[in-house]
Formats: C-alpha cells, structure tokens, sequence
C-alpha cells in the first residue's frame, strides 16, 4: 500500500481517538528500531556546535547562497 492511499484511508476511515492512537503506535514501533544505545555511549559527554562566536562565518555563507555559489 503507498503512503498516500494510507493517507486517504486514515482521512476517511478512523476517528480522532483512533488517529491518535495510531500515532502512539507508530511513536512506539519508531522507539524500539531507533535505540539510542546503538549511537551514544551511556555518560560520555559530546560536543555541541553553535553559531556563538562564527559570525564571520554566517556572513561568507549568506555571501555564497546570495550569489548562487551553494
């Protein structure tokens, strides 16, 4: 079935608690593929890059995208 003939039965078939519920479902299937375990180590730290300090940076790249280069 593609995703807009599922699309077009939810519309017309379920009800609000139902389409809810759906969501539940699916949130809970999404949870038990993606663990996060698989990618992060449990208590390791990680960086976090922000756009503190890189306005620079930001201008060049507003340069490029204004002149078409990216």
């Amino acid at each position: 079935m593609y995703l807009a003939q599922i699309r077009q039965e939810i519309k017309k078939s379920l009800s609000v608690a139902e389409k809810l519920q759906l969501i539940t479902d699916i949130t809970h299937m999404l949870q038990k593929d993606f663990q996060l375990s698989k990618y992060f180590e449990k208590e390791a730290i990680y960086p976090i890059f922000t756009p503190l300090g890189m306005e620079e940076a930001a201008i060049k790249l507003q340069e490029y995208l204004n002149n078409g280069v990216l």
